[in-house]
């Protein structure tokens, strides 16, 4: 694989019911316009546009990467899955959230879940609006942060959790950044760089929220705090990405170097 400056590694889908507008189709057509090697498709509680992911992907000469996001601690991690061990430990995971979900009120995953099906997965803390760690620092409770990333460490292995930077243009976004980059030099944590995508392109931004108002029952004029705040959650090219973080290239370099470090989780 050609290396590249940046991967996209935090990607949702329709998958993700209600909070994203973007097709698998059309972000993997985005990514071979953006002439991007590696795409990464995450979303919440599904692994079910992975097959697609991989098909299209194939196709268009792109390397796929499978994962999800799962909801824990009244926050988010980012699950990806290292070739087919981690592509079944996904799987495991998700399963074992769906049989205790018996009511259908929605999936939460366990630590023990994790502890025992982390076999070939790679853990990212979440983004700004909704990773537990960015939470804990947001409310400057830097100590509870570190001892959460160091569990997170321990459960996945050092070489296995990365701190997870974003560059979205919202307020305190560039002071928890920093904050969240001294974290994980203290614990010895990898950073890396994301951009949280939920439309394939900026002009996406009015289906992405139109979708979060339906699930989160809003009229258009009602606010809510987790509606979109503004549309920079789309698949921004490289060059984008070294321009927001040119401040810190390595969290750059990690996002590739882990893209090129990952299997693809299926053969099809």
């Amino acid at each position: 694989m050609t290396h590249a400056p940046f991967a996209h590694l935090h990607v949702q889908s329709a998958f993700s019911f209600l909070d994203s507008s973007a097709s698998v189709p059309d972000l993997v057509l985005r990514a071979a316009e953006l002439g991007q090697p590696v795409l990464a498709l995450t979303d919440l509680h599904s692994v079910t546009g992975v097959p697609s992911l991989v098909k299209l992907c194939g196709k268009a000469g792109i390397k796929p990467i499978g994962g999800c996001t799962v909801r824990i601690d009244g926050g988010e991690l980012v699950l990806l899955a290292d070739g087919p061990v981690g592509w079944a430990s996904l799987c495991q995971v998700l399963t074992a959230a769906g049989l205790r979900d018996v009511k259908r009120q929605g999936l939460s995953v366990t630590w023990q879940d994790l502890e025992t099906h982390h076999a070939g997965l790679v853990c990212l803390s979440g983004s700004f609006g909704r990773g537990r760690l960015a939470a804990l620092v947001r409310a400057r409770r830097y100590k509870q942060a570190a001892e959460y990333a160091r569990h997170c460490q321990a459960v996945f292995g050092l070489g296995n959790y990365y701190v997870e930077i974003t560059r979205t243009m919202v307020e305190g976004e560039h002071e928890v950044s920093r904050r969240l980059i001294q974290l994980a030099e203290h614990i010895r944590a990898p950073v890396v760089a994301a951009n949280p995508v939920h439309h394939a392109v900026k002009v996406g931004l009015a289906a992405h929220e139109a979708l979060c108002r339906v699930r989160l029952g809003l009229a258009p004029e009602d606010e809510h705090a987790e509606l979109p705040l503004n549309g920079e959650g789309y698949l921004k090219s490289a060059e984008q990405m070294v321009r927001l973080f040119a401040d810190c290239p390595r969290a750059l370099e990690n996002a590739a170097t882990l893209a090129e470090r990952l299997d693809p989780p299926l053969d099809l």
